[in-house]
């Protein structure tokens, strides 16, 4: 086999154009993390520690259930959106939403219940403790909300909408996880509990944008587009 140039741009371009906003999602919460670290350096290093510690928590208990049901729910519905089944995709996204819900609302409780059980795993420190319990029941409230945003967001990028999971990420990450959680904390004086809060506000953000580009969005409209770019595109490589 050898390379060969593309003599159709129409892929290029698709994978440019779905590529692209998924690069940028990942780099916007990754980048956001840096000015979210110097705001609980505010509060001293046991602050900062802490919510590594939860952080860590809650990535080792769920993060395989959430990131198996994106990818589920992408590789389900672009398979059937592939077949033109749009009602039968709508249907499995809510299906693997509702399991999503279900599954990560009980670790989050699990992870409510036994924050303080759960962090003596990691330090032994009153004060980074203490902390770290609250981090914890942060990112455990915020199990609805990853419930909801993976899910829908995997439908979405299945269907080839990755604007949207990187809007509701972006505003998400730099309105209030930043932004909310300084002006709680500082402005409006509520210290570490206003950052616990902008925590939590940022993720419903994620989750309310992905709620309306499925309910809202032409998202169906962006997978017929896509495939019937690819079919002519093959039509013309036949002829």
């Amino acid at each position: 086999p050898s390379l060969a140039r593309p003599r159709d741009l129409t892929l290029t371009r698709q994978v440019v154009a779905v590529s692209l906003p998924s690069f940028a999602e990942g780099m916007s919460s990754t980048l956001a993390n840096f000015p979210f670290n110097s705001l609980t350096l505010l509060f001293g290093t046991e602050a900062n520690a802490a919510y590594h510690i939860g952080r860590r928590i809650y990535q080792q208990l769920t993060g395989p259930l959430y990131r198996s049901f994106s990818t589920v729910s992408s590789i389900v519905v672009g398979q059937l959106l592939g077949e033109g089944e749009s009602d039968e995709a709508r249907y499995a996204a809510e299906a693997i939403l509702a399991l999503s819900l279900g599954t990560l609302g009980v670790d989050g409780v699990v992870m409510f219940v036994g924050a303080a059980e759960l962090v003596a795993v990691f330090t032994r420190d009153r004060l980074t403790a203490g902390y770290a319990v609250g981090f914890t029941r942060a990112f455990a409230v915020s199990m609805l909300f990853f419930g909801i945003f993976f899910p829908l967001a995997g439908t979405l990028r299945g269907a080839g909408d990755t604007r949207t999971p990187f809007y509701a990420r972006l505003l998400g990450s730099v309105v209030f996880m930043l932004g909310g959680s300084y002006l709680l904390a500082v402005v409006f004086e509520f210290g570490i509990v206003g950052v616990y809060a902008g925590l939590v506000l940022s993720y419903a953000c994620w989750a309310v944008v992905v709620v309306v580009g499925f309910r809202r969005g032409d998202w169906v409209g962006t997978a017929e587009s896509m495939i019937a770019d690819r079919a002519a595109m093959e039509d013309a490589t036949e002829d």
